[in-house]
C-alpha cells in the first residue's frame, strides 16, 4: 500500500475532524493510484469565506467567495501534489448531515484538480463528474461501513 502524506491546517475558529479528512484524503489517493507505487503528499487548509475571497481574487481575479480551490504543484518530480483551500464557513451553514456528504465531494474534487483532471470543456467535465461521482459514493460507502 502506498504511503500517503497529508498536511491539514486549520485557519478557522470551528472545529475540523482531522483524522476524517486525513482518512479521506487517503482514500482519495489510494482509489485513484491504485496502479502508482508512488507516495503522494498533498496539504489541505481550512479557511473563511473572506479568506477564499481574498485568495480567489488575488490568484484567479474572481472576487467572490467559492467553496474551494485547488493549487497544483508545478514540481512533477516529485510526489506533492498540491494545495487544496476549502471554505468552511460554506459547508458549516450546510445542515449537518450534509455538511459530512460535502466535505467527501469537495475533497474528492480537489484532489481530482491535482491529479490532473479538469472541467473547463465539455468532454473533460463529463470525465471529472464521473469520476467524482464513482470516487465520492465508493468513499461515503466505506465510511459509513466503518461507522463514521
Amino acid at each position: 500500500m502506498n504511503t500517503q502524506r497529508i498536511s491539514i491546517k486549520n485557519n478557522t475558529n470551528q472545529y475540523v475532524d482531522i483524522r476524517l479528512v486525513q482518512q479521506i484524503c487517503e482514500l482519495i489517493l489510494q482509489i485513484e493510484s491504485e496502479s502508482q507505487n508512488e507516495a503522494a503528499e498533498l496539504g489541505v487548509c481550512f479557511v473563511t469565506d473572506e479568506e477564499i475571497r481574498k485568495l480567489n481574487k488575488q490568484y484567479f481575479g474572481r472576487d467572490k467567495i467559492t467553496d474551494i480551490l485547488s493549487f497544483a504543484s508545478e514540481f512533477e518530480e516529485v510526489n506533492y501534489l498540491g494545495e487544496l483551500i476549502i471554505n468552511l464557513d460554506l459547508v458549516s451553514r450546510l445542515e449537518q448531515k450534509a455538511i459530512y456528504q460535502e466535505l467527501v465531494a469537495l475533497l474528492v474534487h480537489g484532489v481530482l484538480h491535482l491529479l490532473g483532471y479538469d472541467h473547463i470543456n465539455t468532454k473533460e467535465g463529463e470525465i471529472m463528474r464521473s469520476k467524482e461521482k464513482v470516487i465520492t459514493n465508493k468513499i461515503l460507502e466505506v465510511l459509513d461501513h466503518n461507522g463514521k
